[in-house]
């Protein structure tokens, strides 16, 4: 009996150490990856095996700047699928964001839950609003970020208070003969078809709302951020994302620097992010468009 107990014990400390050994071959080849990653121009590259490296703002193809848009996407994917390896993509990202159709459109061309997202230095804006929710499972790497912002005009008012607002040449029709509530009416079916797909990525209103929370995030922060423009952005504590918003499979190589919900003034930067109390953040219910 005692000889079984030291034969299991044996075997037990085999598996363990073989399991530390290929965590550490993990690490190693997440990170020559990513610093391989990162000495490449702007764009979207094969950078390894199943391994796609997207580097920089991100452009929609109707931009005609294809270089970081779905459409520099379409051919490695092709050629990835042509030789199915049975493992799931790995999209290393760097990227502040860019335009916001862009996110959406080379999400949707990799496929929701289709692919594994790794943060090299930061996600943002439109690359966290869709790529960071559409992956499979996200790691985030030692000194990097992740941080929301934006979404598009939650309800009908406010997209109607935001017309309003604009300059009369830009409510000018963009199609001859077509009045200006006929174009008022386009672009807000544009709007409500950019939701509908931003919440087929998202998968849950529980887990869209996270991009319209930097609204309360800015309050919370304080009284220098009422007016809200695209520098400013917010992501809440690790725990929380699964706990608060539903979004699941998530790590990140330092969980200490994610111990709490931050707000940031100035894009991006760990080092200028605010804390936020947790009371004013989810003391009171949440509903899009608040």
């Amino acid at each position: 009996m005692l000889r079984m107990l030291n034969v299991f014990a044996w075997l037990l400390f085999l598996f363990q150490g073989s399991e530390a050994s290929a965590s550490v071959r993990f690490a190693r080849e997440v990170h020559d990856i990513s610093n391989s990653c990162m000495k490449q121009d702007d764009g979207i590259v094969l950078i390894a095996d199943q391994s796609i490296c997207v580097k920089g703002p991100l452009t929609s193809v109707a931009s005609g700047k294809l270089a970081t848009s779905a459409r520099a996407l379409e051919p490695l994917l092709i050629q990835l699928r042509s030789t199915p390896s049975g493992k799931r993509i790995r999209l290393f990202v760097s990227s502040v964001g860019g335009h916001s159709e862009a996110g959406l459109e080379i999400a949707e061309a990799l496929g929701k839950n289709k692919f594994d997202l790794y943060v090299i230095d930061v996600c943002a804006s439109t690359c966290a609003n869709s790529l960071f929710l559409a992956a499979k499972r996200k790691y985030i790497l030692a000194g990097a970020e992740i941080a929301w912002h934006g979404g598009v005009f939650p309800n009908y008012a406010r997209f109607d208070s935001f017309w309003r607002a604009l300059p009369a040449d830009m409510r000018k029709p963009a199609r001859e003969g077509q009045t200006e509530a006929e174009y008022k009416q386009s672009q807000w079916d544009r709007f409500l078809d950019f939701r509908r797909r931003q919440m087929a990525l998202a998968g849950s209103a529980r887990t869209e709302a996270i991009i319209y929370y930097w609204e309360r995030a800015a309050r919370c922060a304080g009284p220098d951020f009422r007016v809200l423009h695209p520098g400013l952005a917010w992501r809440p504590a690790l725990n929380e994302l699964s706990g608060k918003f539903a979004i699941k499979h998530v790590k990140a190589e330092r969980a200490e620097d994610f111990e709490s919900a931050v707000f940031f003034p100035g894009y991006y930067k760990s080092a200028e992010a605010i804390s936020l109390e947790p009371k004013c953040l989810y003391g009171t219910p949440f509903a899009v468009g608040q």
